[in-house]
């Protein structure tokens, strides 16, 4: 196997017997793979990979995040993300637990024989904590602008998505997990679930009330959508 080199990254090349050009980005850390037809020369591969360079960039980045988040044991040096930012983590042993955030870092005082589980309960319970000094305020404020009103406003652990809202009940639910993202991302999430209580679905009703009361949403919802 032959290998280049484009942006300081090593790139493996596979020939094949195929019609196209093709680039797997393997985690956990990212490599690149690049499969050509027979044919193809190293300058002809190198010019392509060089004209893909972005998408490499991007889809590695994205690659190497994603592996991190599922290997991570809560231990001091990791990176934990708090509002758009990234903070090593220092894990202090303490029979009080607590969560503490200063110059950059997050210290998490714990008992040293503590499991990874726990390590995890008592992040998501601060994340929870931070995320209700900012919610009631920002649903209040946004309630008003829109001329609505939920009947509640919940949090909780969601895989698939940022929020939710039943217009049967008023009721609203955002993902913890932005507590992680830039506080515009949030305030992105409420407006979206407020909104719902003018419109049910995503039409251009919906669009319209979103482009009045917060015009950069497709830009928000993109950068959210793509971390």
């Amino acid at each position: 196997m032959d290998k280049i080199i484009v942006n300081d990254i090593e790139m493996t090349i596979h020939k094949k017997r195929i019609k196209h050009v093709y680039i797997r980005i393997k985690p956990p850390m990212g490599e690149v793979h690049i499969s050509a037809p027979q044919c193809m020369s190293l300058r002809q591969i190198k010019q392509f990979a060089e004209s893909k360079i972005l998408w490499i960039l991007t889809h590695r980045e994205r690659c190497v995040k994603t592996s991190q988040k599922a290997q991570r044991m809560y231990c001091s040096g990791e990176c934990i993300p708090f509002q758009g930012k990234t903070l090593k983590l220092e894990v202090i042993d303490s029979q009080k637990k607590r969560i503490e955030v200063s110059q950059g870092e997050i210290k998490m005082y714990i008992h040293e024989n503590s499991t990874v589980e726990q390590k995890k309960k008592l992040l998501d319970d601060w994340y929870r904590k931070m995320m209700m000094l900012e919610v009631p305020a920002l649903v209040e404020k946004w309630q008003r602008i829109i001329g609505v009103r939920a009947s509640g406003v919940s949090i909780k652990n969601m895989k698939t998505r940022w929020g939710s809202c039943n217009v049967k009940t008023g009721k609203v639910w955002l993902n913890l997990r932005l507590m992680q993202k830039a506080p515009q991302a949030m305030e992105y999430v409420v407006v979206h679930e407020l909104v719902h209580l003018l419109e049910k679905s995503h039409n251009y009703v919906f669009k319209g009330y979103m482009d009045q009361f917060l015009p950069r949403w497709r830009i928000v919802r993109k950068d959210l959508n793509t971390e």
